[in-house]
């Protein structure tokens, strides 16, 4: 096949999936990072959200206090595949998630692993792609208490809550004894 025989729909539905997965991509990273406005950024005005306990707008989700209580010691989601079924400016997406947390319950830290399904609506709006409306559904979860931190942890960056994680950096990453043949 060469290029005169690509249907441009074929290629509009793929920048159009591509675009939404990005959408999903940024949500994770923006709940992740505790980063709020971010959050509320990848929904509608007219949005509805539902983690759980939780059902509200994606502006109620995103102001929710627990982020930033300190109860959450990390977080980092890592998203699976997504099913995108497109009809014009709307989409069905069935995306699979894990989600390992530790958080401090009772002085007590916990680490707590959480496995689901993210079933959006997404729509176009103003050119870009929003969340109208989520729901979780959860495939499993445990938790075990007062994990044990690998030990070679010490030698890493640790993850950071907006705005002071390095994801919002964007300067070149430099280390003191960088070898220039280790990219070389």
């Amino acid at each position: 096949m060469d290029a005169s025989e690509v249907d441009p729909s074929e290629l509009r539905s793929l920048l159009d999936k591509e675009r939404i997965r990005d959408l999903l991509a940024r949500w994770t990273r923006a709940v992740d990072r505790g980063d709020n406005d971010a959050i509320a950024d990848c929904y509608l005005a007219e949005s509805v959200d539902q983690h759980g306990a939780f059902l509200g707008s994606g502006k109620e989700f995103a102001d929710r206090p627990m982020r930033r209580s300190g109860a959450l010691v990390a977080k980092t989601h890592t998203l699976g595949q997504s099913i995108i079924d497109l009809d014009g400016d709307q989409a069905h997406c069935e995306t699979y998630f894990l989600c390992p947390e530790v958080q401090k319950i009772d002085g007590e830290l916990i680490f707590v692993q959480i496995q689901g399904r993210y079933l959006d609506v997404v729509k176009k709006a103003g050119g870009r792609w929003l969340i109208e409306s989520r729901r979780v559904v959860l495939d499993w979860a445990y938790e075990v208490p007062d994990p044990k931190p690998w030990r070679a942890l010490d030698a890493y960056p640790r993850s950071q809550l907006w705005p002071d994680d390095e994801v919002y950096s964007k300067e070149s990453h430099a280390w003191p004894g960088y070898r220039q043949w280790a990219r070389g």
